[in-house]
């Protein structure tokens, strides 16, 4: 494309400062990635042709957002041809409903409950029989508007992500995925120098930690406008982009939480976007501004920040983020647990599960050593394949039984964790004793378990069915028997449920020891959104973490 005088004058120092903005970023460190989704898809013109060729060419997804009852079968078969690209709903019909004195917009507040509902399921229905194994979990609402009131109804329709403009409410998806950048303006001329300073905006208030960095920075066309003039522009963009490093989003993780929805494994997942309003599509948060997705307080409050300058700490924390709330709790254990241990520590996780939050303390705590055993490899394979990509040397994966006490060969540790593995357990206090034997005189061992009751036979089914687990939970006279002979230091009450009760058995406890340790009630879980079946079952019981050290060494 010939560009114009303009653009000729000015494309050069855009580019220099979009080249300025990528060389600030440390050496190593993860950019942040790109997200490109193009509306309106209907049926098969040939600027929607170009684009699926230009995905294949340069490797890069596309997010079709189509309007289920006017995708055509060709088009939903073109865009199933691709190697990438994926289709998603965008509305309904694509008709606004909003009155006179209103911008468009497919679903205004005041409609029906019910009818919303049933749009947007069929919606979803209809992308499903069109797009096959090309179907994305997204909903692209037309115009970029969505009232917040039907929020609750994007989960009962099994739609997992969403994605709308810079200036996107936020709701509760496991995922938000909204688009920062227009890249066109109807059939003008692209302007390049524009759609780069906008880009190097978006790096430079991500680096600065204004914003989540590893948020990616979404594109948006509308194949429909774009002749090819426009379609040269934008091929450069691309390559500027790809050049530079940048990689652009696919959709694993949209992928792997809509199986876990459709499994009914799904749990209230932490936002991975957060956007912010303005006229320029992006408002960067005042100081004390309490407007805060989940993730965001995890990255402010809980995990580490992202200066602290650990490659490849953030993508774990936020796949600890998104997993569930209770990932983020054990996160926040582990990382208590290992806080006060001095230099060349040693830790076992003992059923570590998926250990991501192991990696994750692994790559910040550079001088403590991890061993994560598991009874299933299958379980930490993930985290493990996170930890030889980012070269973590300082943890390791093994195979383990924890109901075969004593045929173990952990040698002596400094700490030892046992998160939620209770009860699951055949003898718990045997395995218990058994762990305390790999002790160093000063370790300790710190236990997690999350359903402590007062033996409500009910409430034990409903928990043992819920965890596929041999106890479902602990009565207080059990967890005092599964702690008699240890030497506790301290225990804490992590759920709210029966604390009069807890606090007894917890004082009675360590007051049969040689050492004072500290009886610390804490009320977490009341803090956290939880709405699913896990999270009623863990409102009727309570759970305690106890750290002890171990009364005969070995």
């Amino acid at each position: 494309m010939a560009p114009d005088e303009t653009h000729e004058e000015r494309g050069p120092s855009a580019l220099e400062g979009f080249h300025r903005e990528v060389a600030c970023w440390p050496h190593g460190e993860p950019l942040p990635e790109f997200f490109w989704r193009d509306d309106d898809v209907t049926r098969v013109v040939p600027s929607l042709e170009s684009f699926l060729q230009l995905s294949d060419r340069r490797n890069i997804p596309i997010a079709f957002a189509a309007i289920p009852t006017q995708l055509t079968s060709g088009a939903a078969q073109a865009i199933r041809a691709s190697k990438l690209c994926r289709i998603a709903a965008h509305g309904f019909t694509h008709t606004s409903h909003a009155t006179a004195d209103q911008p468009d917009n497919e679903y205004p507040a005041g409609r029906a409950s019910a009818t919303v509902l049933r749009e947007l399921q069929e919606g979803q229905k209809l992308i499903k029989e069109k797009a096959r194994d090309r179907y994305l979990s997204m909903f692209v609402p037309p115009w970029g508007r969505f009232d917040v009131s039907y929020d609750a109804l994007l989960a009962r329709a099994g739609i997992v992500s969403y994605s709308g403009s810079a200036t996107a409410a936020r709701y509760s998806v496991p995922v938000q995925m909204d688009c920062h950048i227009l890249t066109e303006h109807g059939k003008a001329a692209l302007a390049l120098d524009f759609v780069l300073r906008r880009i190097t905006r978006h790096l430079e208030v991500r680096r600065s930690g204004r914003l989540p960095r590893l948020m990616p920075i979404g594109l948006m066309t509308h194949h429909r406008t774009f002749g090819s003039e426009l379609e040269v522009a934008l091929d450069e963009i691309l390559e500027i982009i790809q050049a530079a490093g940048f990689r652009f989003v696919d959709f694993e993780l949209i992928d792997r939480v809509a199986a876990r929805a459709e499994a009914g494994q799904a749990a209230p997942l932490a936002q991975s976007t957060k956007t912010w309003g303005g006229k320029d599509g992006l408002r960067l948060p005042q100081p004390g501004e309490p407007d805060l997705s989940f993730a965001e307080l995890l990255l402010r409050k809980t995990l580490p920040q992202p200066d602290e300058g650990f490659v490849g700490l953030e993508r774990v924390l936020l796949e600890i983020a998104m997993a569930s709330p209770i990932s983020v709790l054990r996160y926040t254990h582990l990382k208590d647990a290992v806080s006060a241990l001095p230099p060349g520590a040693r830790v076992l996780s003992a059923g570590c599960g998926k250990a991501l939050a192991e990696v994750a303390l692994a790559i910040s705590n550079p001088d403590v050593s991890w061993l994560a055993v598991d009874i299933d490899p299958t379980r930490y394979q993930h985290a493990a394949s996170i930890a030889r990509n980012a070269d973590v040397p300082n943890v390791r994966f093994a195979q383990a039984d924890l109901d075969q006490a004593g045929g173990w060969d952990f040698g002596q540790v400094d700490a030892i964790i046992v998160s939620e593995v209770a009860m699951y357990l055949q003898q718990p206090a045997k395995t218990f004793a058994a762990l305390r034997a790999h002790l160093n005189p000063s370790g300790t061992l710190t236990c997690i378990e999350p359903f402590l009751t007062d033996g409500d036979p009910t409430l034990l089914e409903k928990l043992r069915q819920h965890t596929a687990s041999l106890h479902g939970g602990f009565t207080h006279e059990q967890m005092r028997t599964l702690v008699a002979g240890m030497e506790v230091l301290s225990l804490c009450n992590c759920y709210w449920h029966a604390p009069d009760q807890l606090l007894k058995m917890l004082w009675d406890q360590m007051s049969a020891t040689e050492s004072w340790g500290l009886v610390d009630l804490m009320f977490a879980m009341a803090q956290l959104d939880l709405s699913d079946t896990m999270a009623t079952h863990r409102r009727e019981a309570t759970a305690v973490k106890i750290v002890a050290r171990a009364t005969t060494l070995p």
